[in-house]
């Protein structure tokens, strides 16, 4: 998906393209269903939740998102500008997707920033849905929490994601650097201990991403979140490194409705 391309496409183009690159490439592309337009613009909810379901039906997308539940204002350049998106983790729309995700068995991954009622939010939705999997994004040292600035980077808690991922067996979460990595520095590369701890406890919660949203992102984010993706594991034990590397995603994406 390119931020390019004109917001006048008609839905389900962008998952038109992804079908057809897994179409050539299916041993390499895993396709999630894009929710880029949910709940926003003039595609009303009900019409969103009615494309998804046929989509889903096909039986190749093995996964939703990444969802917006709350996502800070980005105006890094033109190329990456985002607004402020704000979509509960249990409202009437997320509720329904994550039925969808339920019957179709396949996770949902969710953009939430880290704030008390976006929190609240989520822990009730994940109490009325708890056969729906879903997959929380950007858990990591770095991440932010606050507000998009930098001074906000390195605010996540540790034991807060613990407590909830002791409390809600269907969450997950990712690794991946998402806007934070502006804010990164050299020395981030080196896990912090309590966070170390985290992943190793987990170590059957947690999997990998890279956040490349759009084309500029490819050229000049992907290798260097690789590069942080790979500098994590290496200080973790082999055999949770081996899980989050790749092990649980597979575990997570194979159970077929």
């Amino acid at each position: 998906m390119t931020n390019r391309i004109a917001p006048f496409r008609p839905m389900g183009w962008e998952d038109d393209f992804v079908l057809e690159a897994y179409e050539k490439y299916p041993h390499r592309i895993i396709p999630f269903l894009t929710t880029v337009r949910a709940g926003q613009g003039s595609i009303s909810e009900s019409a969103f939740i009615e494309y998804a379901e046929e989509q889903l039906k096909k039986g190749k997308f093995q996964g939703m998102g990444e969802f917006m539940v709350e996502h800070y204002a980005v105006s890094e350049n033109p190329s990456t500008q985002a607004p402020h998106i704000r979509i509960p983790a249990d409202s009437p729309l997320m509720q329904a997707m994550m039925r969808l995700g339920a019957k179709h068995n396949v996770p949902l991954t969710i953009h939430m920033e880290t704030e008390p009622d976006t929190v609240a939010a989520l822990e009730r939705a994940l109490r009325a849905n708890p056969k729906t999997k879903v997959i929380w994004a950007h858990q990591n040292p770095v991440k932010m929490g606050g507000g998009p600035e930098g001074r906000y980077a390195r605010r996540g808690d540790p034991d807060q994601i613990a407590r909830l991922l002791d409390k809600y067996p269907n969450l997950y979460a990712d690794i991946a650097v998402g806007y934070e990595s502006v804010f990164v520095q050299p020395q981030d590369r080196s896990l912090p201990e309590d966070w170390k701890q985290l992943y190793e406890k987990y170590n059957d919660r947690f999997v990998i991403g890279l956040d490349l949203a759009g084309d500029v992102m490819w050229e000049k984010r992907a290798l260097p979140r690789a590069n942080f993706m790979r500098a994590w594991l290496s200080q973790l034990s082999p055999d949770t490194a081996r899980k989050l590397a790749h092990e649980n995603i597979e575990r997570i994406l194979s159970a077929r409705p």
